[in-house]
């Protein structure tokens, strides 16, 4: 389902609205679904590993936006936003991993798009 981006939801461009603001990727004037996120806490050997390096590689390949970073309790977590098919193949990358990690599990949290990251990257606090 695609609409013209001056009439989507009856708010125009010209009043300080784009399709950014409401999570949307427009092509060519057209709109397509709506952006989304996805909390992820990854639990298993997943630490020295280069795990975070590992996503932080998948995440950029699809254009996602975010980070991931280690936590004191051994798991590491992530934020993906971006569009829910490109998430959804950054968390099945997740599941494989680097070659020494092993992912017992990944809890994901899905949660409305802020739009406020301009890139992926690694935290390291």
């Amino acid at each position: 389902m695609t609409a013209s981006l001056t009439c989507f939801c009856g708010i125009l461009p010209e009043a300080g609205y784009n399709d950014s603001d409401m999570g949307l990727t427009s092509i060519k004037g057209k709109v397509s679904m709506p952006n989304t996120r996805a909390h992820l806490l990854i639990s298993g050997r997943v630490q020295g590993v280069f795990y975070r390096a590992f996503t932080e590689d998948a995440a950029q390949l699809l254009g996602l936006k975010g980070w991931v970073k280690n936590r004191s309790d051994g798991n590491v977590e992530a934020v993906f936003e971006g569009k829910k098919e490109d998430i959804e193949s950054a968390i099945h990358s997740c599941y494989k991993g680097p070659p020494a990690a092993k992912v017992n599990n990944i809890e994901v949290k899905w949660e409305d798009f802020k739009n406020e990251f301009d890139t992926f990257s690694v935290r390291y606090f």
